[in-house]
């Protein structure tokens, strides 16, 4: 099976290299952004997936207003999007499911992640199956 490429977006730099880390030692290529504006820059080449951070303000674009723009452009129709939030139960609350499938969200992971749970929901998303 090919590689996977997931699209890591977060303007902390310690989240960023953590979800590197974490995601490379599990066999997935990662492209790492700190602004949601370079994140769109990438998606001009095939991602398989999105980590995408809504909450940024180191950055010039937060994660909100990429998923806007990506979603005019029509750059999300296929990849699926995991939002990655301190903002926690509140985002769950605030995306009504059309919204969230216009946006391909496909899940919210909380702030502090829990890594365990964040690769379940990778997989999930790619359509793999759990590691043993």
């Amino acid at each position: 099976m090919p590689t996977r490429t997931i699209l890591v977006v977060d303007d902390d730099p310690a989240h960023r290299g953590l979800l590197s880390d974490v995601l490379e030692a599990e066999g997935f290529s990662v492209i790492a952004v700190a602004d949601a504006a370079d994140a769109l820059a990438h998606l001009s080449r095939p991602v398989d997936l999105v980590l995408l951070d809504l909450v940024m303000p180191r950055a010039a674009m937060d994660g909100f207003t990429f998923l806007s723009k990506a979603s005019e452009s029509g750059q999300l129709t296929t990849t699926p999007v995991i939002v990655l939030s301190g903002l926690g139960e509140s985002v769950i609350e605030a995306l009504d499911p059309a919204t969230a499938t216009t946006l391909q969200i496909v899940s919210v992971v909380a702030k502090p992640i829990d890594l365990a749970t964040l690769l379940s929901t990778v997989r999930s998303a790619l359509g793999l199956p759990e590691r043993p």
